[in-house]
């Protein structure tokens, strides 16, 4: 696979995703900027990056909506000077939660209530935006990362806790929900989700149980998600994600996935 530059001057890029010709602002590649409380879109020719809009705080996850607005998961704001990284950006705080930016620039939020540090999203076929809420660097003692749901009427609710530090999510191909936790990644099937949700802690003991299964233990990466049925992660700062082509890619559309936009009250 080869790597190549097509826009930079981006800090903490996350979220990539690709909006497709005939969707509003496409084509093009949106991507957030964690440092910059930001969304930048690059052409396909790549070249540049236009400032799309400004969330404040730290624009992370991202997913596309059919009227090809952006749904963000907003963490807060990083304080970087407590992360073991050599960087100096900013610390702008603002109240974590779900965000929509429009094609326009403009920013609401969707859900702004009780979340810790949203990281990443997937929305399923029925519009359910599925998120990760892990908490802030420093963390605290007792794990109390959460995956939570936001449901096209508006509610929010948990749907797993207890995670050390929860970050990436997606579908895969048969509907499981995938969820990067710490480490590595372990699989554990939830029905009563209507779908399977998959998480584990590595490095801690681990009860046997019929439904529980290794689903694959990397090297250190606190990142990740599900791009056109390959898991990837992202060690360090720096996206890379390999489809069955080796494209470096990442959309939200994967199979299984409707991207359509979830609806809040006006």
């Amino acid at each position: 696979m080869r790597a190549e530059v097509v826009a930079d001057g981006i800090d903490f890029g996350e979220g990539p995703v690709w909006v497709p010709e005939g969707t509003p602002g496409g084509p093009s590649l949106v991507v957030t900027s964690v440092a910059a409380g930001a969304l930048y879109r690059i052409p396909p020719g790549g070249g540049r990056a236009d400032r799309l809009a400004d969330t404040g705080g730290g624009a992370n996850g991202a997913a596309l909506a059919t009227d090809g607005s952006i749904v963000v998961t907003q963490n807060g704001g990083m304080d970087f000077s407590k992360l073991p990284l050599d960087v100096d950006y900013p610390y702008n705080p603002t109240t974590p939660g779900l965000q929509l930016a429009t094609v326009d620039g403009a920013v609401r939020y969707l859900a702004d209530r009780d979340l810790q540090a949203p990281n990443d999203l997937v929305v399923t076929r029925d519009g359910t935006v599925y998120f990760t809420d892990p908490p802030h660097f420093p963390l605290p003692p007792e794990p109390s990362g959460r995956v939570m749901a936001y449901e096209r009427n508006g509610d929010v609710r948990v749907v797993a806790e207890g995670f050390l530090y929860c970050n990436g999510i997606a579908l895969d191909r048969d509907g499981t929900l995938v969820v990067i936790e710490g480490r590595g990644r372990h699989a554990r099937r939830r029905r009563a989700l209507g779908m399977a949700a998959r998480h584990g802690r590595e490095g801690q003991p681990r009860q046997p149980q019929p439904e529980n299964r290794p689903f694959a233990n990397p090297p250190a990466a606190r990142d990740g998600g599900l791009v056109h049925g390959r898991i990837s992660q992202m060690p360090g700062v720096g996206t890379t994600a390999c489809s069955q082509r080796s494209a470096v890619r990442r959309r939200s559309d994967v199979p299984g996935c409707d991207p359509t936009p979830p609806d809040v009250p006006s």
